[in-house]
């Protein structure tokens, strides 16, 4: 399999220049510039360690999915084409088949159902300040996503297929 990392950039760049991505920049560039005193003699240094570890959150995350493709395509039976040892994709795809559709009753509140919620306020707060930049940039890839749904699924449809672990966490994270 090949697979162009000059396509794969450009595919990020146009996806990140998206107008559902641009809602993002605001928050992203408020964010980097919140809890930084601009008087302090370090302040240019803080927000540039602030941001290389979003950068790196965020990278991290999409490589977690490129993991989690690989890992689960392998198991669902997308690495082992013509193969008939699919027993445990079986049982996985029905599952997520099944999960799916209740996400999906309940989106239209056929089935009614709450998700917890924490109250993290003070928790978060209390987290150093380069390692909350590390996980927003991390939960900023989770909330985006959707916004690049067609590069990213061909992506992970591409790392499931392989099953190779390495491709997936590599090709994710540029």
């Amino acid at each position: 399999m090949s697979v162009s990392v000059s396509l794969i950039y450009q595919a990020g760049l146009l996806t990140a220049f998206s107008p559902c991505a641009m809602g993002l920049v605001p928050l992203t560039v408020a964010y980097l510039q919140s809890d930084t005193n601009p008087d302090a003699p370090d302040a240019e240094a803080s927000r540039r360690t602030k941001s290389v570890l979003y950068a790196l959150g965020l990278a991290s995350a999409l490589s977690a999915f490129g993991l989690a493709a690989a890992s689960f395509g392998t198991m669902y039976g997308a690495g082992n084409l013509g193969s008939s040892c699919t027993v445990v994709g079986d049982v996985m795809s029905s599952l997520t088949g099944v999960l799916i559709l209740v996400m999906g009753l309940n989106l239209l509140d056929i089935v009614k159902f709450e998700f917890p919620s924490l109250d993290l306020n003070d928790s978060v707060k209390s987290v150093n300040g380069n390692l909350r930049a590390f996980l927003v940039g991390g939960t900023t890839a989770v909330v985006a996503s959707p916004c690049s749904s067609p590069v990213l699924t061909s992506l992970l449809a591409t790392v499931a297929t392989s099953g190779n672990l390495v491709l997936g966490m590599t090709l994710l994270f540029l």
